[in-house]
């Protein structure tokens, strides 16, 4: 094989992540089958034409709330519209199975494009249609990983595979892909370049992962799956970077190319009431669906940029989840309070790394109105994670509350100031208590400072109780290579440190698990993953299981159903 390309690196960031016996079990189990079941769990007859009838919705009609959802969106104006692309997508319905094997018998680059999760109902589509794929010609399959990682995807030792998984976005998931690849003899290929932290906008990788996958077509027998982030996939420019997507640079050089999105069916996507409607997963081509070409997805991406769009709506015992979160689920503010009565530290996490800049945040909304309730229930101090060079500023905000120059990265935002002021307002003392240069640290050494700031607060005087505001994977429950744990709340209660630790998930904007359960509900919701049979399982948008929190809560998505 030709010499791929791909920009060496100067360093790698080491990460805390899952292994895959601990991400693989009952959710896993759950996602198989994911799109030919219908919604009683039955597994559905082959419809090996791929075109209908196939099952697609009960009844076509709109209902008031898919109305809302989708007005509020911009999506439609009226029930009509609803009906209109329910009935395009009942009648140009193919099983997903069908389609991709029609498209990789016709075409030599069948590309499936990714919208980066734990989840992954495309991911594990991919892997269980492997040996049918390699059937149907599919020689090669070209992944969004670095070419220069290419010995760890030849060697695949359980070490090289826990290399890549701790360096990957999707975690576990393409893990599976690639091994199911390798197991039906299809030859896989890292095509990507090696890129910083501002790499997602580099022109250059889609041109790279172009010319890398001419260079395996160079053999004319060949045929490629490409597996990558959907706007690599799409026609024309991508909207985040400067150049033409690797699909249309492949399309220029004359190769016959058919692409597939996944759609997921977040709060941001014009089409989650559509996707929950249906019984199955379909796949529906660009030409049969006109009524969804301009509107966007959770990548806020039009459907038009792709040539098929498979929807994956929730697995038939979504509905067991929903009934354990009813049975579980509590009032948070409550449970906060006692938490705190009963606690030094109550460590509280949240993703802000998933929340779009321009929205606010229900979790930091939510704080902020608990903040005089805290302080009644004791809390003295919040604790939080930014760099210590910023306590100076800190002191300043204490004394006077105003602060003398921006917080850092995605803490200046109204919504996380407002909830400053009120626990200012309150009586609460602020810290700043993060290490300085986080990136050159491993996940450990960044919880060991925590750790260590938090409980020097928490014994500085018997009255003090402290909540420590941290991004979610520095409080979940992990072990070491010595079976220790890791985590600021388990370091904390090695230290004998009575504490608590909740986890928050913004799913309303977001999260591809529990995003639509929390439908189910107008205001927020905590349980104890503990106490649960399935909800303990599901994967929050980052592949952290709800098991790893002590306690999570979780935020209702707009428009919520009564």
């Amino acid at each position: 094989m030709a010499e791929l390309q791909g920009r060496p690196q100067q360093r790698e960031f080491e990460s805390v992540a899952p292994s895959a016996a601990e991400t693989d079990g009952n959710w896993a189990d759950l996602a198989a089958g994911l799109w030919h079941r219908d919604s009683a769990g039955v597994l559905l007859a082959d419809n090996s034409s791929g075109r209908a009838p196939y099952p697609s919705f009960d009844s076509t009609a709109a209902t008031a709330a898919d109305t809302a959802f989708m007005t509020a969106q911009g999506a439609v104006r009226s029930d009509a519209e609803i009906v209109n692309i329910k009935t395009q997508i009942a009648a140009g319905a193919q099983d997903p199975e069908a389609a991709l094997l029609a498209a990789t018998r016709s075409s030599r680059v069948v590309g499936f494009g990714d919208i980066h999760g734990p989840l992954g109902p495309h991911m594990t589509l991919l892997a269980e249609e492997m040996p049918k794929l390699q059937k149907a010609g599919m020689t090669h399959l070209a992944v969004e990983i670095p070419a220069v990682y290419q010995s760890h995807i030849d060697q695949w030792t359980p070490a090289d595979q826990e290399f890549l998984r701790v360096r990957l976005k999707d975690k576990s998931s393409l893990i599976n892909v690639i091994d199911a690849a390798k197991k039906a003899g299809v030859t896989v290929v890292g095509v990507d370049e090696l890129y910083g932290a501002n790499g997602e906008k580099l022109a250059s990788r889609d041109q790279i992962m172009a010319r890398n996958i001419q260079k395996i077509l160079k053999d004319e027998n060949a045929k490629v799956g490409f597996f990558v982030g959907a706007e690599h996939l799409q026609n024309g420019f991508r909207q985040d970077s400067f150049g033409p997507s690797a699909v249309e640079l492949l399309r220029k050089q004359q190769v016959p190319v058919t692409t597939f999105l996944q759609q997921l069916s977040s709060s941001e996507d014009s089409l989650m009431p559509i996707a929950r409607d249906l019984k199955t997963a379909v796949s529906v081509a660009k030409g049969d669906v006109p009524a969804i070409g301009g509107l966007k997805n959770s990548a806020g991406t039009t459907y038009d940029k792709w040539d098929n769009t498979v929807f994956y709506p929730p697995h038939y015992k979504m509905e067991a989840v929903e009934a354990e979160l009813r049975q579980f689920g509590k009032d948070p503010a409550a449970a906060l309070t006692d938490a705190v009565a009963s606690n030094k530290v109550v460590v509280l996490g949240e993703m802000t790394q998933a929340e779009p800049e321009e929205q606010v945040s229900a979790h930091r909304t939510f704080m902020t109105q608990q903040m005089p309730a805290l302080k009644k229930a004791g809390l003295t101090d919040l604790a939080v994670d930014m760099p210590s060079s910023y306590q100076k500023a800190v002191d300043e905000f204490n004394r006077s509350g105003i602060w003398s120059g921006p917080l850092p990265d995605s803490y200046d935002k109204d919504d996380f100031k407002q909830m400053l002021d009120a626990a200012r307002g309150a009586g609460i003392k602020l810290h700043a208590v993060g290490i300085q240069n986080e990136s050159l640290a491993t996940m450990e050494q960044i919880i060991d400072g925590l750790t260590d700031s938090v409980g020097n607060i928490a014994g500085s005087s018997p009255d003090a109780k402290v909540l420590l505001w941290c991004r979610e994977e520095k409080m979940a429950n992990f072990k070491d290579d010595q079976n220790r744990n890791v985590s600021v709340a388990s370091k904390l209660m090695d230290r004998h440190t009575s504490v608590q630790a909740f986890a928050a998930f913004n799913q309303d904007f977001t999260d591809t698990s529990l995003g639509l359960v929390t439908e189910i509900t107008p205001r927020p919701l905590t349980f104890d993953p503990s106490k649960t049979r399935l909800l303990g399982e599901v994967p929050n948008t980052y592949g952290l299981q709800m098991n790893r929190f002590d306690n999570v809560i979780v935020y209702p998505s707009p428009g919520a159903r009564p």
